[in-house]
């Protein structure tokens, strides 16, 4: 099976367009608060491209509607509950620990990310110009390497268009996949102020979430031998 950009672009706007009111919303809350473009990332596409191509209802299904990961160029006005639309008020603001903003209700939450501060591909380029490429190159397992281009309507990443035409979950950037196990490690171990994980443990900690990924999507899954 061959998967075009284009046919995949259309099957997806479509969708969004015409049956999912879910989408809209969070559309129409992420532009209040943004401006230049505005792409579409993480579960709510990539798993909704996989019902697509395959017709598979998978284990994520329920949460394609209730979390939904937006990239925003930039910032259109401060983000609090003071500024916030009145169309919104139902919507609460939790901030991140890195500048972004997820906006909460009903068991749902849509975050918006900037492309200026956008996690973890600061910690390794240190420039104001972070482009869209970028954030492909920078993306930790191959199935997260793509958006949609929510003004030009248009799916990009082929990394991860040929993950789902695979059906195989890869490590597309590993240090940054090490940046971000390393952290959620020192998370998980925060009361533990001596703590610094092992590289044996990050990096048993990154296959677990490679196959977690591969199972949940019904796909097969290449672990990774090393850190270097």
């Amino acid at each position: 099976m061959e998967l075009k950009e284009t046919l995949l672009s259309k099957a997806f706007t479509t969708y969004i367009e015409e049956s999912n009111e879910v989408f809209k919303e969070s559309l129409e809350l992420v532009k209040e608060y943004s401006q230049g473009k505005i792409w579409l990332m993480g579960s709510y596409l990539y798993g909704n491209l996989i019902k697509f191509v395959y017709g598979k209802e998978l284990n994520l299904t329920k949460q394609l509607y209730r979390d939904i990961d937006f990239l925003a160029e930039g910032v259109e006005k401060e983000v609090n509950k003071d500024h916030i639309n009145h169309k919104f008020k139902d919507w609460d603001i939790l901030p991140t620990s890195y500048g972004s903003f997820s906006f909460v209700k009903s068991g749902r939450s849509v975050d918006l990310n900037y492309l200026f501060n956008f996690y973890p591909i600061t910690l390794w380029k240190r420039s104001p110009n972070i482009s869209i490429e970028d954030i492909l190159e920078s993306a930790p397992l191959t199935i997260q390497s793509m958006v949609y281009d929510c003004d030009d309507k248009k799916i990009l990443g082929k990394i991860g268009i040929s993950a789902i035409e695979d059906k195989i979950i890869k490590i597309n950037n590993k240090h940054n996949a090490k940046l971000g196990t390393e952290l959620k490690l020192k998370e998980k171990n925060k009361d533990n102020k001596e703590y610094i994980p092992a590289q044996d443990e990050i990096l048993k900690e990154i296959n677990k979430e490679i196959k977690g990924m591969a199972e949940k999507l019904g796909f097969d899954y290449e672990p990774i031998k090393n850190l270097d």
